[in-house]
């Protein structure tokens, strides 16, 4: 057994036409389609895009059409290999001519049933500037199938595909096989600690026959059994996970782990069944390269670094990572060159200091009582303005409320003073439990609106280390705590672990209960877990639209329902209700919205998004603890909102900042609890209701979906079992966060790989181009380019901001109030522009300047010099002169032209005597007379400019 040399592999188009005698199920009708056959075992047809340079490739999987998956067991369940989606990735390149896989991410695991049979796509995407094309693997099984929208595929895999493949190059294995000097291996040692662990291998994937070690190094040997089908496949997946088993000898305890990462994967020829491989580490972070050869020695597959990823053994027995939950992880600060505090700080230089209130001590910095102090100050502006809030003792509902009432008061001031905006304000927490979580929503959402303004900076109690926080300032993170003498950064990481069932009891409390989010849940309490007593609670009670109908909806899954008016942030009518009512779990669902910008918020605009919000949430805390109330579920739904991209809504982050502070709280004292914090609902009875159609279209290009009804309490229920005080269920398209490029908010910047990520490039790909300002695009431009040229940009802007087609949709002249531009949208084109341009606007920008043309005209006042006097007239002429010189002299227009010209010579020559010299020219020459020699005439009477 070998390999089957294919030179022209694999370049080689593997398509065959469907027509009516091939394959079943109606491949006639397929052909008809435009489909064609894909000739892989994984895959059925080939489908072009039609409105792009890209393909998608389908395919079913189940244990019926390909039993030997079942080799392939975790925990008891089937889980398909990581090494399909490298085979489905190399034949979707084989398929666009781009052997190369250069980077493949697997984002979640595909399980399948004895019943199960998943549906698979492989997308391909039109290539980019230097070829490189985004390819993404799909599966849907019946259980997802609830309605035929993108909504029920999961994304298990993304990455990148390019035309540069790695030379097909000879010595993967030494001359002499086993090697010399090679320590061997107990492979059976091997794999019976893999059992421990809870892999459960056949046969078909105990294809690891001998190891060896050797400086560093794994040799192996690996094949598939004598009677296994590689027919058909690039490499097979058995085969390529038999080769990483060999990967599990570089752990040096027993850690599990599974396959996460690939990058310059090529395969150099197909039909393989032994092959001879040898791993090296790659890199300091547990990956290693991968060459593969067949016993002659003839190349079959290069990796260039594969990483697997650590999970503990109890996640086997549940997903490995739950593709729509998200928590906060603090890592590491990213090592990045050091910039200054400030926006127009020296790099080089120590950032000056300035310390506002009472708060901590910093050398050498200034102190000020206020910010009003601090303007009035006649020295310099400082880099950096240091502010703690100091949060009031006693009741946390009043102390979130003068605290977040004084931190707004700060921001806005800063926002608008126009010496704040060359410095940066730091605003600290220092440990003071939920109303810390506030003032971290409330900051949050300002820095969403006000991009590289403000840092949030978490110290906690004691003295602060300056020259800490002058290296976290350095960093230009967004945010940042200082903890164990280290800068931590704030990344959203998907969720994992083991997910324990949700045990809410007999009878829960659910407040929010009438309204759309809090009737799904008590449905799903009912239906889903079999809760037989339900406490609706809610404003209007009973009077509730649909309430009646939803206790009789209840009653008919077997749970009696009491519906209760209660405003939840009156204490004492909460503590009646707790009282009336024993409860073994509490849902906290309620809230209201009372969205607007920075400027527009004030502290009687946070009460009532708190009342509801934060206060009803420490009522249900004290209250059960006071009533000795044995809970087994306290649930509160937050929103992502209190975590980033609170735009237009600081005061519901701050809520909401509160809850996730909250759930940490109770998480410390061992109590139950779980703060959900939610994305976007398709659930129209909710508060997601109110969006507009251009607030939904901004969610969608930011990355956030919406989460249908059936998703989201799924997710409820895995969120509530998962072992975290905080998690963020939410549908986000990593895909599109990452083409944001350096846009991408600093939370999300661990899930995507950005434009500010270094790139691997062969070393026959051109180095990449420096970036050109729009400044220096604009300088190098003709005069008369510059004006139209911003002009479109700024409709571009528009166009993006309104979910438009493009900017000659964009009327120049048309008031933005008239194309629908709300204050949100005023405040992303301001954002959008600000960031193109480099320069500071206003955030009025929309009001101050109404028309795209009058932003257009703005952006020319601050990026285009003026010229020295008599410039324009020259650049002028010299534009006129570049069109003659191109134009048909037998144009009506052209004859015109010289004529007028003519004429202004004359008007302009100056004295009379000049004029009569002028006239006393020969009219044959002036007629004959080409436009260079007009421009001429003109130059030498005007001079040059």
């Amino acid at each position: 057994m070998g390999h089957v040399d294919l030179p022209t592999y694999p370049f080689r188009r593997r398509r065959y036409w469907l027509d009516s005698g091939s394959g079943s199920g109606g491949s006639g009708d397929v052909a008809v389609s435009g489909q064609v056959a894909a000739g892989h075992p994984l895959l059925v047809a080939v489908l072009d895009h039609v409105d792009s340079d890209g393909v998608t490739l389908t395919g079913r999987l189940s244990l019926d059409t390909h039993p030997w998956l079942a080799d392939h067991m975790m925990s008891g369940s089937v889980i398909v290999p990581g090494a399909v989606f490298v085979e489905l990735a190399l034949r979707a390149g084989d398929e666009v001519e781009c052997p190369r896989v250069d980077e493949l991410i697997l984002e979640a695991p595909l399980l399948l049933t004895e019943r199960d049979s998943a549906a698979l796509q492989v997308a391909v995407g039109a290539p980019d500037a230097t070829g490189r094309r985004p390819v993404t693997v799909y599966a849907r099984t019946p259980a997802e199938q609830s309605s035929r929208t993108a909504r029920d595929w999961t994304r298990h895999a993304s990455g990148y595909l390019t035309g540069q493949a790695a030379p097909a190059t000879a010595g993967a294995s030494p001359a002499a096989w086993p090697p010399h000097g090679a320590e061997a291996v107990d492979v059976d040692a091997l794999y019976a600690l893999l059992t421990e662990q809870g892999f459960d291998y056949g046969p078909l994937f105990r294809g690891l026959r001998r190891a060896w070690q050797r400086d560093g190094e794994v040799l192996a040997e690996v094949a598939l059994p004598q009677d296994a089908d590689a027919t058909g496949f690039g490499l097979h997946p058995a085969l390529l996970d038999a080769v990483l088993h060999g990967g599990e000898l570089f752990a040096e305890d027993d850690v599990v782990t599974m396959p996460f990462a690939w990058r310059g994967v090529t395969l150099h020829a197909t039909g393989a069944t032994v092959l001879r491989v040898r791993l090296a580490r790659a890199d300091e972070g547990g990956g290693y390269a991968i060459t593969a050869t067949d016993p002659g020695d003839g190349p079959v597959l290069t990796v260039d670094s594969f990483v697997p990823r650590a999970v503990s053994t109890d996640e086997l027995g549940a997903n490995l990572a739950h593709n729509d939950l998200f928590t906060l992880d603090w890592t590491a600060a990213p090592v990045t060159a050091g910039t200054g505090a400030g926006p127009e700080a020296d790099k080089d230089a120590s950032p000056v200091w300035a310390v506002l209130g009472a708060g901590p001590a910093l050398p050498d910095a200034t102190s000020h009582p206020d910010l009003a102090a601090l303007l009035a100050s006649p020295k310099p502006m400082p880099d950096a303005v240091l502010y703690a809030p100091r949060v009031p003792l006693g009741e946390p509902t009043a102390a979130v409320r003068s605290t977040t009432a004084e931190v707004l008061g700060l921001l806005n001031e800063w926002l608008t003073a126009e010496r704040c905006l060359a410095a940066r304000l730091v605003v600290a927490t220092t440990g003071a439990g939920p109303v810390d979580g506030a003032v971290a929503g409330l900051v949050r959402a300002a820095q969403a609106e006000n991009p590289d303004r403000i840092t949030l900076v978490h110290l906690g109690s004691g003295e602060i280390p300056a020259a800490l926080l002058t290296e976290g300032l350095r960093s230009r993170e967004p945010e940042f705590a200082i903890r164990e003498g280290a800068i931590r950064v704030a990344r959203l990481v998907r969720a994992t672990g083991a997910v324990k069932a949700p045990e809410p009891g007999t009878s829960v409390l659910v407040t929010g209960g009438t309204g759309g989010l809090g009737a799904a849940v008590a449905r799903h309490l009912a239906v889903r877990h079999g809760v037989r007593e339900l406490v609706l609670v809610s404003r209007r009670g009973p009077e509730a639209p649909g309430a009646q109908e939803l206790v009789a909806e209840l009653s008919g899954h077997g749970a009696r329902a009491v519906l209760v008016a209660c405003d939840v942030g009156d204490r004492e009518a909460v503590a009646r209700v707790l009282t009336d009512h024993a409860v073994s779990g509490i849902v906290h669902a309620a809230g209201v919205l009372d969205d607007g910008l920075m400027g527009s918020l004030t502290p009687e605009r946070f009460d009532s998004v708190f009342r509801s919000k934060a206060d009803a949430a420490w009522h249900l805390h004290e209250l059960a603890e006071e009533l000795s109330l044995d809970l087994s579920m306290f649930v509160m739904f937050s929103s992502a909102a209190g975590t980033f991209d609170g735009a237009g809504q600081a005061n519901y982050a701050a809520a909401n900042g509160f809850l996730d502070a909250l759930a940490a709280h109770r998480h410390r004292l061992g109590l139950p609890a779980a703060s959900l914090a939610w994305g976007l609902w398709e659930e129209s009875a909710g508060m997601a209701g109110a969006l507009g159609e251009a607030d939904l279209e901004r969610m969608r290009r930011s990355g956030m979906g919406a989460l249908s009804t059936a998703d989201g309490l799924a997710l409820f229920d895995t969120a509530v079992g998962l072992e975290y005080p905080v998690v963020l269920p939410m549908r986000l398209d990593t895909v599109a966060v990452g083409e944001r490029g350096h846009d991408v908010p600093a939370m999300l910047r661990g899930l995507v790989r950005t434009a500010g990520t270094p790139q691997r490039r062969s070393a026959s790909s051109a180095p990449a181009e420096p970036e050109v300002s729009l400044a220096e695009r604009l300088a190098a431009m003709r005069p008369r380019e510059r004006a139209p040229f911003l002009l479109d940009i700024v409709r571009t802007q528009v166009a993006v901001v309104l979910g438009h087609d493009g900017p000659r949709d964009i009327d120049p002249k048309r008031g933005f109030t008239d194309f629908g531009v709300d204050s949100l949208a005023a405040l992303e084109l301001r954002n959008l522009l600000a960031k193109l341009a480099d320069v500071r606007l206003p955030a009025t920008l929309v009001f101050d300047h109404p028309t795209p043309q009058a932003v257009a005209d703005l952006l020319f006042d601050e990026l285009v010099d003026e010229p020295e006097p008599g410039l324009p007239l020259g650049a002028e002429l010299a534009a006129i002169e570049e069109a003659l010189r191109t134009a048909d002299p037998a144009d009506e227009q052209y004859a015109a032209v010289v004529t007028r010209l003519r004429g202004l010579t004359a008007a302009w020559v100056g004295p009379e005597e000049a004029q009569a010299r002028a006239r006393a020219q020969d009219e044959e020459e002036i007629e004959s007379a080409t436009a260079e020699e007009l421009f001429g005439i003109l130059d030498g009477e005007l001079g040059e400019e």
